[in-house]
């Protein structure tokens, strides 16, 4: 009788979600913004590929990648609009690495002997040179200031993917990926030339 209860209460909340969803949608088109319509009508899409991400973080390094693969299209589209159009890159990353940490904490699956490796550890030895850089008198520290950020992250990704691809079907998923991206590219690239030769 209770799961019966439990059931019914579910199903209850998920139509006052989803009521309230299509309402709020309705109400701020009808008011001309659409800003606000478009994350209230992105939101469950969001909220599955987080939950996904975090159940199986393959997904979010697979959209670090497509951000990154085609960083320049993405930027051809939002440079006229966004100045600091880098910070997609770093929020996609961040993504990933905040889902890592999630399913680190709620599944504990992570063998994290495996972050550990000549790859990380040479890495870490070019950071803390890195670092070292900054007591450099005749250093740039205009230059350390400037990427300041890109040191400590691909450390923590080196790590994290080494972490995560421990599995040959988590690799495979990851060389199909980088397989489709560089035929697309291949072919991408091929269009440009055509379009150029024409021109020209």
């Amino acid at each position: 009788m209770l799961q019966r209860s439990q059931h019914i209460s579910t199903e209850a909340m998920t139509a006052i979600i989803l009521i309230s969803g299509l309402v709020a949608i309705t109400y701020f088109s009808m008011s001309g913004n659409f800003s606000l319509t478009l994350v209230i009508a992105t939101f469950p899409f969001t909220a599955l590929l987080f939950g996904s991400s975090v159940k199986y973080p393959i997904i979010s390094l697979l959209c670090y990648g497509i951000v990154a693969g085609f960083w320049g299209m993405i930027a051809r589209i939002l440079a006229p609009s966004y100045s600091n159009i880098s910070v997609l890159l770093e929020i996609s990353m961040i993504y990933y690495f905040i889902c890592m940490l999630f399913h680190a904490i709620i599944v504990n699956d992570f063998n994290w002997k495996y972050a550990i490796n000549a790859m990380t550890v040479g890495y870490a030895l070019w950071f803390i040179f890195c670092f070292v850089e900054v007591l450099n008198p005749r250093g740039l520290i205009g230059a350390w200031i400037n990427t300041r950020g890109f040191y400590p992250s691909t450390l923590l990704f080196a790590m994290f993917c080494s972490i995560l691809l421990t599995r040959y079907k988590l690799v495979k998923i990851l060389i199909i990926a980088v397989a489709i991206h560089a035929i697309i590219a291949f072919f991408k690239d091929n269009d440009a030339e055509i379009y150029r030769v024409r021109r020209l």
